[in-house]
């Protein structure tokens, strides 16, 4: 029964660095969508008409499209450095602790039970 409790209780650890690292992801997402919605909103302020219309012809002037779409590409790599970071720190935590303690649990079962004969 003891090694049942500890792999419930592995469990629980387990969530909850998970959902460390969820929360650190959604905060770098937030960062970089913010950025993106700034980006646009520079581009609509610059180039909306008086009426604060942007059409596409508009944007179609002067490759200014193309621009925006390698600022939005520039963004989201730069952003993904990070969020990538992240994933991997959240799944290496994640494999060391479970390696760490099933480990543990399996060597404290196996003394009990060499104890116990």
């Amino acid at each position: 029964m003891s090694l049942e409790r500890d792999f419930d209780q592995l469990d629980r650890q387990i969530d909850r660095l998970l959902r460390g690292t969820e929360r650190n992801m959604g905060r770098e997402y937030n960062s970089m969508l913010r950025q993106l919605r700034n980006k646009i909103g520079d581009f609509f302020a610059q180039y909306a008409d008086s009426d604060d219309r942007l059409t596409l012809q508009e944007m179609m002037k002067y490759e200014r499209l193309d621009k925006l779409n390698r600022e939005v590409a520039k963004l989201t790599r730069e952003s993904y450095t990070p969020i990538a970071r992240e994933i991997r720190k959240g799944l290496r935590s994640s494999l060391t602790t479970s390696f760490d303690s099933t480990k543990e649990a399996v060597g404290e079962a196996q003394e009990e039970q060499s104890g116990a004969c």
